[in-house]
């Protein structure tokens, strides 16, 4: 069965259409592998950038990501600038040591923005079905330009990229923009009485499954989902086979694009709805920890 899994992966990352919805999500952004060994989780590597897809492949490669159980990972954050590793595995701890130390200085020198990420996870893929439905309606609501996908496991990602957010949040400090996000989270939590909403690693270096990426626990595809799918869901419009038998599917892409090209125009309507769940934001800048002088 192990085996099945390796080679289906890696026949959907030979895929062309594949490599270019993922290599499209990847710019800007830390790209990582997670492993699972039972029920344990670590990162052989972090901090890669793979903006291409020659690179992409490379790393696979060079950290033998199709003989081990690892999926593929994207920052939440998106970078001014982060440095290439080295592809001496001996050099690598040392060098993300000293990237860390440096990020963690001065957070705000390298990092641009951080999308709004609801990680929606539940057991009980039913529950966390209903608990999506009613996230994605309220936040409909208020005309936002979510995207929402099948996590490949067992839940849903919600996400709002940083290009719908207004320059009023982006300009903020970052560590002050992750507070307010996490905030923006708890509060969903409670209002909605959505227990299947995950708060628990909400930081600056948090990362999430890229979208068109394999789960090795599920055999699955993280999937960006169309309204009906999200409505309709059933795990077998998630499985490899089938998309790889309808490419189509694959090229519609994050269903957002025709959003992106006008994001500008969603500017005023985020920042409302950022207002109406936080007041004003500078009222939250001692309990974010930020120095109002």
């Amino acid at each position: 069965m192990e085996e099945e899994i390796f080679n289906e992966r890696r026949e959907w990352y030979s895929n062309p259409d594949v490599l270019f919805q993922i290599v499209n999500q990847l710019k800007d952004r830390e790209t990582a592998f997670y492993k699972k060994v039972k029920d344990q989780r670590f990162a052989p590597a972090r901090w890669l950038k793979c903006h291409t897809a020659q690179y992409l492949l490379q790393n696979m490669i060079r950290y033998e990501f199709f003989q081990e159980p690892m999926n593929l990972y994207y920052s939440v954050a998106r970078y001014k600038t982060f440095p290439t590793m080295s592809f001496n595995l001996s050099q690598k701890p040392l060098q993300q040591e000293d990237w860390n130390e440096t990020l963690n200085e001065n957070p705000d020198a390298h990092v641009n923005s951080y999308d709004l990420f609801i990680d929606i996870d539940n057991p009980d893929l039913t529950k966390a079905h209903n608990d999506m439905l009613i996230t994605k309606r309220f936040l409909e609501e208020h005309n936002l330009p979510i995207m929402v996908s099948f996590s490949g496991n067992k839940g849903f990602h919600i996400e709002l990229k940083t290009e719908f957010i207004p320059s009023e949040i982006r300009n903020l400090p970052i560590n002050y923009q992750v507070f307010l996000q996490r905030k923006i989270i708890r509060k969903l939590k409670d209002l909605l009485l959505v227990e299947s909403i995950d708060e628990s690693i909400y930081d600056l270096k948090r990362i999430c499954k890229t979208k068109f990426s394999y789960d090795v626990t599920s055999g699955l595809i993280c999937l960006p989902l169309t309204d009906y799918e999200c409505e309709h869901f059933n795990k077998s419009i998630v499985k490899p086979e089938h998309l790889l038998s309808y490419p189509r599917r694959i090229k519609m892409g994050l269903l957002i694009d025709d959003k992106l090209k006008r994001a500008e125009n969603y500017h005023d309507i985020v920042l409302k709805f950022y207002t109406e769940m936080l007041g004003k934001l500078e009222e939250n800048k001692e309990e974010g920890g930020v120095n109002n002088e």
